[in-house]
């Protein structure tokens, strides 16, 4: 990804597959 200013690239990840486990009971 092409982004100058990244707020945690790890916390937003993380929030990402948060939701994924939400939508998808793994």
């Amino acid at each position: 990804m092409g982004y100058g200013i990244t707020p945690s690239v790890p916390d937003i990840f993380k929030s990402f597959r948060r939701v994924v486990a939400q939508l998808l009971p793994v």
